[in-house]
């Protein structure tokens, strides 16, 4: 997942993007659910789980639990 460049020139910050989403793998993995990377990009169904996933990273951000 890591490219090794740093998101805007911080690599403290990639670091914690890449924390982040590593955090909303791991969960969705547990939950059996889709992750985008494993779906044909454009599909319907990897739009669907994108989707999914951006809100799995807001309700972590919020600190909150589904």
């Amino acid at each position: 997942m890591d490219s090794g460049l740093p998101l805007f020139g911080d690599a403290e910050l990639t670091a914690q993007a890449n924390a982040l989403a590593q955090t909303v793998i791991s969960i969705r993995t547990a939950q059996g659910k889709s992750l985008p990377r494993d779906l044909p990009v454009g599909s319907l169904e990897w739009e669907t789980t994108a989707l999914e996933f951006v809100r799995d990273i807001e309700r972590v951000l919020e600190g909150g639990s589904d």
